[in-house]
């Protein structure tokens, strides 16, 4: 102990081991002590296997209720179509004039559509500008030419683009837009593509 001022202190030292509660010959016989040993985890339980329960057994009568029982629903359903076939009629009859009006204004934007297109395909027949301005742009598109006899022949001998006797095509489109094959022409043509949301094409203006 030090004595500072008239307190006492005391030293601290290193912790003192523990004492094992049985000695070895008692560990020999009885073995490990319970604390030393760790707690095994529980087996897990096998879930009981839920087998399917059988449908009950019916006979005649019970079929012959069920067999009504859809009838009924089919009815109410019936009804159901009935009465929204009724309901378009006459929300037709009642907007024939919106209606009519709506596809008048559809044919004016496909006519307008078909029109911008082909000005993008003459300017671009002209200029060679795929994007001449916001909201509609020239892309080409690939097609491959071919003749089928010569092209199957070739299908057969390397053993691609098949179907049983027959040539796919489609793979051999894939296979040509990779491959140069001799037998292969690839055309491209151009057509127009109009933005389908031109206000976000055009910057919200209008």
């Amino acid at each position: 102990m030090d004595t500072t001022q008239g307190t006492t202190r005391k030293r601290r030292g290193a912790p003192k081991a523990a004492v094992p509660l049985m000695t070895a010959e008692e560990l020999a016989i009885f073995g490990p002590e319970p604390s030393a040993v760790a707690p095994a985890d529980p087996a897990p339980v096998a879930d009981p296997v839920t087998e399917p329960e059988p449908l009950p057994a019916t006979g005649a009568a019970q079929l012959a209720e069920e067999v009504r029982r859809v009838q009924t629903l089919r009815h109410a359903l019936e009804e159901r179509r009935d009465a929204l076939a009724e309901a378009q009629r006459q929300f037709n009859v009642t907007h024939a004039t919106e209606l009519l009006d709506a596809k008048e204004w559809a044919v004016r934007v496909e006519a307008a559509e078909m029109g911008l297109k082909a000005l993008a395909l003459a300017h671009f027949k002209r200029t060679g500008e795929a994007k001449p301005t916001a909201g509609v742009e020239v892309k080409l598109f690939k097609g491959y030419e071919y003749d089928a006899a010569v092209a199957l022949a070739w299908a057969k001998d390397k053993q691609m683009a098949l179907i049983p006797e027959a040539l796919d095509r489609k793979a051999l489109d894939k296979i040509a837009s990779v491959t140069p094959l001799p037998f292969v022409t690839i055309t491209e043509t151009p057509k127009a593509q109009i933005a389908v949301d031109l206000d976000k094409a055009l910057g919200g203006a209008q």
